[in-house]
């Protein structure tokens, strides 16, 4: 129920159109995690919920950083060293950045170049930045040329004791069929080493 929940709530998120928001969606409610999920947390690392069709899907991923908020916020922002922490990622050109202004949120768009069992895929992100709130989110920028039909993304930055815990959720669709193996890879390998990376550039590792 919690899980559809979030899906739900991404799914109209995606109704907000790209490099045309007045203001942030709202973040959603923490997550209310299962008792394997805080098992895994504790052992440092990454809790993952999939909900995937034939051409993307949902996924949400889930991390204990050891880091202030402001520092784990920073590290996510910080796009062009996840070539190096994520196999598939092959360039990160960010471009379009603006500051916070007159009560328009901070922006910044990025083209991601990935490479996937021989193909290439190429998109552009439009993003939308809380970093006082510790939220940002993502969509495709549709003034550009992509290999995507869509993509959703948020970063929700939540304080803990030992830190902060990273909340990531996503959706996106290829407009074409994909393996489901692939996809598995690219939601569970793809998306630990991208949070596995941002935590170890916020804790100074």
């Amino acid at each position: 129920m919690l899980f559809r929940s979030a899906m739900r709530w991404l799914s109209m998120m995606l109704l907000w159109p790209a490099m045309a928001l007045a203001a942030l969606p709202p973040p959603p409610a923490p997550l209310e995690l299962t008792e394997d999920e805080q098992s895994t947390l504790s052992d440092r690392d990454v809790a993952i919920r999939l909900e995937q069709n034939d051409t993307g899907g949902l996924s949400v991923g889930i991390i204990e950083v050891n880091a202030t908020p402001s520092q784990t916020m920073d590290a996510i922002l910080d796009l062009p060293p996840r070539v190096a922490e994520t196999g598939a990622l092959k360039e990160v050109e960010v471009y379009n950045q603006t500051p916070a202004a007159g009560g328009n949120p901070e922006t910044m768009g990025a083209k991601f170049s990935l490479r996937v069992m021989g193909s290439s895929i190429v998109f552009h992100v439009a993003y939308e930045i809380d970093r006082p709130g510790l939220w940002a989110v993502s969509v495709l920028d549709e003034t550009k040329e992509n290999d995507l039909v869509s993509v959703y993304a948020s970063y929700q930055v939540l304080a803990t004791e030992t830190g902060s815990r990273i909340i990531y959720r996503s959706q996106s669709d290829s407009g074409r069929s994909i393996p489901r193996w692939i996809s598995t890879w690219l939601a569970n390998n793809a998306l630990k080493d991208q949070l596995t990376g941002i935590r170890a550039r916020a804790e100074g590792t």
